[in-house]
């Protein structure tokens, strides 16, 4: 009796349920391979190279293994399956090719199906860089020649500023390095450099501008130029934000300089430039300069779009550290200035 009674307990017990094996296989295979794809498609942006050698005659499973052993890829399968169904599997190219370390794997099969590095050219557009910076980096760049193409246009719609005369490309080319062909080097890197900023971009809330005292997303987008230029530190972005934004609201000048530079090639300001009736120079004028004076950051972006409040009506930033020094009155800021200034 306590033999058979014992053996059916056992007997029951060994029942697994059908398809449990299944159940916990399958999902976590989709899991790998949805994960790879997010990586390899949604995350990695443009950033240092490698520089890659492609052997002549190389097969697609060599190169793959190659590039998965320097992080460039996440997955040779997809990186194979992605070649594949375009028919790029056959068109790689032998020679070297300088490939960002980050890069999705439509941009790296565009790379190697390319004529190699001898037609490409890397070109790095700094935080807080404008463009007539860029352009004495690169002088074969004529960047606002595609003001009214490469995809600008349509960027415009998406923030719902189609309707306003912006009259150049000033703080939409995202700072990153970008690999571009050298035919057609203006809208490569512009298409390039667009579709890099809509993508970090894509995050952010544009109903937060209605809590602001500006009208739209470029309004935005100029005080975060005006704050890449002004600070460094990420952290103090968002109180000097809050700064130019309650200077607007309380019908102050901005007083900031950085914005004088804007129309010059030289890092200095003069008695001359002070007086001049621009309407960059914000000791003399109230309000915000009429374009970004500079290619700002998500970083800059976001302290913008969320600004600290703060008991502050003045800021300066140290010229040895880099450290902003805070004031509540004038006093305390001219203070400040011919302390850590002078």
């Amino acid at each position: 009796m306590y033999k058979t009674s014992y053996n059916s307990i056992y007997s029951k017990n060994k029942k697994v349920p059908k398809y449990n094996f299944l159940k916990i296989i399958v999902p976590v295979f989709l899991f790998i391979v949805l994960q790879g794809y997010y990586y390899n498609y949604l995350i990695k942006p443009n950033q240092n190279y490698i520089e890659f050698t492609i052997q002549k005659n190389e097969n697609l499973t060599s190169i793959s293994k190659r590039l998965k052993d320097l992080n460039l890829i996440q997955s040779t399968f997809l990186f194979k399956r992605n070649l594949s169904n375009k028919n790029l599997d056959s068109k790689i190219k032998s020679g070297t090719f300088s490939i960002p370390t980050q890069i999705n794997i439509n941009d790296l099969a565009s790379i190697i199906t390319s004529n190699s590095t001898i037609n490409q050219n890397k070109i790095q557009i700094i935080e807080g860089e404008k463009i007539a910076q860029i352009e004495l980096k690169y002088p074969t760049l004529r960047i606002n020649d595609c003001i009214s193409g490469c995809g600008f246009q349509e960027l415009l719609k998406n923030f719902n500023l189609e309707n306003l005369n912006i009259s150049n490309l000033e703080g939409f080319l995202y700072p990153d390095t970008y690999y571009v062909n050298s035919e057609n080097m203006n809208q490569n890197l512009v298409e390039k450099a667009l579709e890099n900023f809509q993508i970090k971009t894509s995050r952010i809330d544009l109903n937060q501008i209605k809590n602001l005292p500006v009208e739209n997303f470029y309004e935005v987008l100029i005080v975060a130029s005006l704050v890449e230029r002004e600070v460094f530190q990420e952290e103090e972005k968002p109180l000097v934000a809050g700064i130019i934004y309650k200077r607007l609201e309380n019908d102050w000048t901005l007083g900031i300089d950085a914005a004088l530079l804007y129309e010059k090639n030289e890092n200095s300001i003069t008695s001359k430039d002070l007086d001049a009736n621009s309407a960059y120079n914000l000791r003399k004028f109230k309000g915000l300069p009429p374009t970004p004076i500079a290619n700002p950051s998500i970083e800059s972006i976001e302290a913008a779009l969320k600004p600290e409040k703060s008991p502050y009506w003045f800021y300066l930033t140290k010229l040895d550290t880099g450290e902003v020094v805070y004031s509540k009155t004038n006093e305390e800021h001219n203070l400040n200035k011919r302390k850590y200034l002078n």
